[in-house]
């Protein structure tokens, strides 16, 4: 559903309400803290539909780190994985979804809580990949891990469906405000 329950979503000056379905789910890339498997391969489920030549899709295996991994499987990307095949931990279902949307390459990217449950494991791996499929396009990240964040061009904090704070990191931390304080408490909690 498109419809806001207030305003307007624009994107570049047009109302979403007004913009071809199709052509909205091509532009816009998303990836949530849940992640679908098919069953099938590993390539499979990271080209879903499309074509894509060996070298390209090794480039974005590589950029979604997910080399080393699937060099370990005895069939590699031909592996079988969703249900009644091999189980992928949530970090490793993390990176296979980055591979998905580097796969699509959209103009715009909607990280929803990416990060959310991913094991330590893979933690690094998650970070990495997202650094790559952010790169080159325009994100919208949703987290309360704010080291995923950390880097963005401007970070907007929310609370109860209001903004309350926006800047970059570095202005954030400075006002000294609400989200220099959840920047605080996750330190802690790290540490």
């Amino acid at each position: 559903d498109l419809d806001p329950d207030q305003g307007a979503i624009l994107l570049n000056g047009h109302d979403v309400r007004e913009l071809d379905p199709q052509w909205l789910r091509s532009t816009v890339g998303l990836v949530m803290q849940e992640i679908y498997l098919i069953p099938g391969s590993i390539r499979e489920n990271i080209l879903l539909d499309r074509e894509m030549n060996d070298s390209e899709f090794k480039r974005i295996l590589e950029l979604a780190q997910l080399t080393e991994f699937i060099n370990r499987l005895p069939d590699g990307v031909h592996t079988k994985i969703g249900e009644g095949n091999l189980d992928l931990s949530a970090g490793q279902r993390q990176l296979l979804a980055m591979a998905r949307v580097m796969a699509r390459n959209p103009e715009i990217l909607v990280l929803d809580e990416a990060t959310a449950n991913v094991d330590s494991e893979t933690e690094i791996l998650v970070e990495r990949a997202i650094e790559a499929t952010l790169a080159k396009r325009t994100s919208i990240v949703i987290a309360h891990s704010l080291s995923t964040i950390r880097s963005s061009d401007r970070i907007i904090v929310m609370d109860s469906g209001r903004i309350i704070e926006e800047g970059t990191h570095e202005q954030l931390m400075v006002q000294k405000g609400f989200y220099h304080r959840l920047q605080n408490l996750q330190y802690s909690e790290w540490n």
